[in-house]
């Protein structure tokens, strides 16, 4: 009677220790993915932290600086000066090809 008291005793404690494995490992894994998404998540919170200060730079830019009014002006929406030529680039048989506007 003793010797079942041990192996059930023996039994019992190798069931515990193998479920407790198991929701270790599971949990260890769970920690893994948690971790490398925590990661993701601040590469991309970098990111866009640096892509906000680049528009809060071009929009400072554009309030103060001039130049950078008139840039956006030509190359958004294509405005010139006073007899400006613009020079277009066109593929023809697949060599470019100016072709030229004067502004009047």
């Amino acid at each position: 009677m003793k010797k079942i008291v041990h192996y059930a005793f023996y039994a019992f404690f190798i069931a515990v220790i193998l479920v407790g494995g198991v929701i270790l490992f599971k949990s260890w894994n769970d920690l893994k993915k948690m971790r490398n998404n925590v990661y993701n998540l601040e590469t991309k919170l970098r990111n866009k932290n640096n892509e906000c200060s680049e528009l809060h730079q071009n929009i400072y830019d554009l309030k103060t600086n001039p130049n950078a009014v008139e840039k956006v002006a030509r190359e958004k929406f294509r405005l010139v000066k006073e007899n400006e030529v613009i020079l277009t680039y066109e593929l023809q048989d697949g060599k470019k090809v100016p072709k030229k506007k004067k502004i009047e």
